[in-house]
């Protein structure tokens, strides 16, 4: 396989590109805590590997024929795989990884692995939350806005009268500001 057509990156060397920077980019690991620790299988370091093993997997043929213009609507995940198997969610390998449409991938990816607190400013109300989405839709607010706010590398912490933290593993609120 090749990385390059007529001078622009094939949609497979994009793809294994994109997969190698979420795990080994120490910006991304700052700005996307879910993916600190998150690898890729040693097989996988080399592209050619990659490119032999990407036919195998669950809704290769949707990808490859996925004409749409601009974003593809069929896109690269671990996590539901994973979920329903059952195994680490932290590894990108040809066991746990598949091709789905761009609306299973956006609900899955609203579940950064993170847990979240809102507070409402108007009386204290408390809510934690895990699924940023689901939350969104529950109050009437903004997703992209919640996702914003529920950022590490975020300023705004605010959004609609909430205020939002991040909860690390031992339940100590951290202030996303």
């Amino acid at each position: 396989h090749r990385s390059c057509k007529d001078g622009v990156p094939t949609r497979e060397y994009s793809l294994w590109n994109r997969v190698l920077n979420r795990c080994y980019s120490e910006v991304r690991k700052e700005t996307s805590p879910t993916y600190r620790d998150v690898i890729v299988d040693e097989r996988w370091h080399n592209f050619q590997n990659f490119c032999e093993d990407l036919p195998l997997l669950y809704g290769y043929s949707d990808w490859i024929n996925d004409n749409s213009e601009g974003r593809c609507r069929i896109e690269f995940d671990k996590d539901i795989l994973c979920e329903r198997l059952n195994i680490n969610p932290k590894i990108y390998s040809k066991n746990t990884c598949m091709f789905i449409t761009q609306a299973e991938n956006l609900e899955q990816s609203s579940k950064t692995g993170l847990t979240y607190k809102a507070i409402r400013l108007s009386d204290n109300y408390e809510e934690i939350f895990y699924n940023q989405r689901k939350f969104s839709r529950k109050f009437g607010l903004e997703h992209t806005c919640v996702a914003d706010c529920c950022r590490i590398d975020k300023k705004v912490n605010t959004h609609k009268g909430w205020k939002f933290f991040i909860i690390n593993n031992e339940l100590e609120e951290v202030d996303v500001c």
